[in-house]
């Protein structure tokens, strides 16, 4: 029942009470006995009782949009079930500042748990400045936040019924997890760099049989063909029967044409093993921690005169985890920052802006319940991980 037509049933109960009341009357001086009387407001008090269940009902439609409480509490559990999935920490407020929603990544991040909602958010979580969010009525995205030593991305909004606030929204995400991704997209790029120098290089080939077919040098050219395809087949065989995440395979091949550039030969151990599904323990995070650990061995070299340049890496698979190690003869790792490179902004090259990738590392080793270790001298860097197949 809509509230207008409410009103209209307001004023015809009105009539009624007031005949009602003018009867009332009529037989008090009448004379009437006390059963009448008493009759009259029973009466009375049922009319009165049934036009306050319209009212309360009517002003619950109203505030329901017309649904009715089952409605409502399925649309709740839907909404709750949707929230519970997102991999962002959403808090909501009302107008009154009192929290009305936080999910499973509230909990990860901050410790709200489903306690809390009904409480004042400033009582729990002083972090954000709501009153803010609620008068400038502003829609912000990916703002920098720093929350219990961590820096995170928050973004924020109002909540509207009509054109009226009734509340906002904040959604954190871990800044982590954004570096994470553009890494990920970084070491698939370099990827399909190394794939296609590697397309050019192979086109360079053609030419030089094209040339020597035209000389009608036929020997040579079939030697040359011959000398190629072996060692095309020899380091795509090399990488494969070892590594059967293609992934993997794929990244190594790219770093073996990325280390031309410096010169420097990448040895894969014989006795590496990878399988090609290794769950828990995700692809991407492989590859952001061997690509940046291979990385860092690249850059230590640089452009240096030297005799052997290599970097050798081993990949070993178990049931229970995965050994990874990489060792370069660059020159060592300066020994004031070995128990600090790990950590953002520290840089194993001293340049500036830099220290985020092997941060990375760090934190993909935490995920995985790990261990990472150091060993350095004045000629060798080894960098030893173990990842647990238990992801915390």
């Amino acid at each position: 029942m809509c509230f207008s037509k409410t009103i209209k049933i307001l004023g015809i109960v009105t009539v009624i009470e007031v005949a009602i009341f003018l009867l009332f009357i009529t037989f008090n001086s009448a004379g009437a006995n006390h059963g009448y009387t008493f009759l009259f407001a029973v009466l009375q008090t049922i009319i009165v009782f049934l036009f306050v269940s319209m009212i309360i009902r009517a002003l619950s439609n109203k505030e329901s949009r017309g649904f009715s409480r089952k409605e409502i509490a399925m649309l709740y559990s839907e909404n709750k079930s949707i929230i519970e999935q997102i991999n962002e920490a959403i808090i909501s407020i009302d107008i009154d500042y009192n929290i009305t929603t936080v999910n499973k990544k509230s909990d990860e991040l901050f410790g709200l748990t489903d306690e809390v909602v009904g409480k004042n958010v400033y009582d729990v979580f002083p972090h954000v400045d709501f009153k803010t969010i609620l008068n400038e009525r502003k829609h912000r995205n990916n703002r920098l936040i720093e929350i219990n030593g961590e820096t995170l991305l928050i973004s924020y909004f109002p909540l509207y019924s009509g054109n009226t606030v009734i509340g906002a929204t904040t959604i954190f995400r871990s800044r982590l997890e954004v570096e994470m991704l553009l890494d990920q997209i970084s070491g698939y790029q370099k990827i399909s760099k190394a794939l296609r120098e590697q397309k050019h290089e192979f086109q360079n080939k053609l030419h030089v049989i094209l040339g020597l077919i035209k000389m009608k040098d036929t020997e040579t050219a079939e030697n040359y063909i011959m000398q190629n395809v072996y060692t095309t087949n020899l380091t795509s065989d090399h990488y494969s029967s070892r590594l059967l995440d293609d992934k993997i395979s794929a990244l190594f091949v790219g770093k073996e044409i990325q280390s031309k550039e410096f010169d420097v030969q990448i040895l894969l151990s014989s006795d590496s093993t990878l399988t090609k599904k290794h769950r828990p323990i995700n692809s991407d995070d492989l590859i952001i921690i061997i690509g940046n650990l291979i990385d860092n061995s690249l850059e230590a070299y640089g452009r240096k005169d030297m005799d052997n340049k290599k970097i050798e890496v081993s990949i070993i698979e178990t049931d229970n985890e995965i050994n990874l190690q990489v060792i370069d003869n660059a020159g060592g790792v300066d020994p004031s920052i070995v128990d600090t490179m790990f950590n953002r902004g520290v840089s194993t090259k001293g340049s500036a802006g830099r220290g985020t990738g092997l941060s990375l590392v760090r934190e993909i080793v935490k995920l995985y319940n790990g261990t990472r270790n150091v060993e350095s001298t004045k000629e060798e860097t080894k960098i030893k991980i173990v990842l647990s197949k238990v992801k915390i």
